[in-house]
């Protein structure tokens, strides 16, 4: 009777362990096949984890939706900016600029501005818990249409804000004393790595090892876009009009050994460089000679660096007044 109790407790515990897994589909990381065939293994134990970078929203009445024309009835424009990710972003690295309408039209000198604070990013304290952003916020005060108009006139207002954002991206290598052994180790050679992004809106989501040769080992790991923004080469300020800037992300590659050569970057040294997204993603290819006199684990820092803008837009309507009698 015991036996046959603990028989279906076991059996109970599998069944929900098999509903467990498949009621948890891919995971909001990216999982998916890996560049050799295997599944790919995106975690984010380090990190929070996330897809996106600065979140956007126009603040309550900020624009009002209808305003009287003729100078008397001033409105502002305000931005809020909550960092959603985890990587800090300095004020001077943020541009809002707010297009749809004529500044001159409008009473205004200037319709782009910086924030008045740094955005912090998200972070874990060391048990585990998130600590949440701050928001902050870009004003565009008293803007005033003087003239008249005929009716009403909807006016778009689209705000565009660029700024620096990056991720951090941890993975392993298996390094070997014979990378022609056969025999179990600590590791495995051949197989795909877990990976771990920080929150942003570019991750790598693949990493493969495999070895290259008696005394190398290559790996290739896949760069992809996540979120719905636009991604330009660092500092080049977002600039739509160069066909040169759009989809770059700035890669580092760093193992801690000597003898890594990568390829797929340009404009860099041989574990640095530019990867072009032009395809939403790329591949980075990457070889180490190593001597090793013990088999172990290696861990591997890859640094992604990139300008990205983000957009929201809402409408005013401007509304002729009524004249006096």
């Amino acid at each position: 009777m015991k036996k046959t109790k603990s028989l279906t407790i076991a059996l109970t515990i599998a069944i929900l362990a098999l509903l467990v897994a498949g009621c948890a589909g891919p995971s909001s990381e990216g999982a998916e096949r890996g560049i050799f065939g295997g599944d790919s293994k995106v975690t984010t134990k380090t990190f929070i984890g996330g897809t996106q970078g600065l979140l956007l929203r126009f603040t309550e009445e900020r624009p009002r939706a209808e305003v009287f024309d003729g100078g008397a009835d001033p409105f502002d424009i305000e931005v809020e900016l909550l960092n959603d990710g985890e990587w800090d972003v300095a004020q001077e690295d943020v541009s809002v600029a707010i297009s749809g309408i004529d500044p001159q039209e409008f009473s205004v000198a200037s319709l782009v501005q910086t924030p008045e604070e740094d955005l912090i990013a998200k972070v874990k304290d060391p048990e585990g818990n998130e600590i949440p952003s701050i928001p902050t916020y870009v004003l565009f005060p008293d803007l005033n249409h003087e003239s008249s108009v005929i009716g009403s006139v909807p006016y778009p207002i689209r705000a565009d804000v660029c700024y620096k954002y990056g991720t951090n991206v941890i993975s392993e290598l298996c390094i070997r004393k014979d990378l022609r052994a056969t025999t179990p180790s600590v590791c495995e050679v051949k197989e795909s790595k877990p990976v771990q992004n920080s929150g942003a809106p570019v991750h790598v989501v693949e990493f493969t090892e495999s070895a290259a040769s008696a005394d190398t080992i290559s790996f290739v790991f896949k760069i992809q876009h996540r979120s719905n923004g636009g991604v330009y080469k660092l500092g080049s300020g977002c600039d739509k009009g160069n066909r040169a800037n759009t989809d770059k992300v700035y890669v580092e590659v760093d193992t801690g050994l000597p003898g890594l050569q990568c390829s797929g970057l340009r404009d860099g040294t041989e574990n640095t460089g530019y990867a072009d997204l032009r395809t939403g993603e790329a591949i980075v290819r990457c070889k180490q000679q190593i001597s090793a006199e013990t088999d172990f684990k290696k861990v591997v820092n890859i640094n992604l660096e990139y300008d990205y803008e983000n957009t929201i837009s809402t409408q005013v309507t401007i509304k002729q007044s009524e004249a006096l009698t």
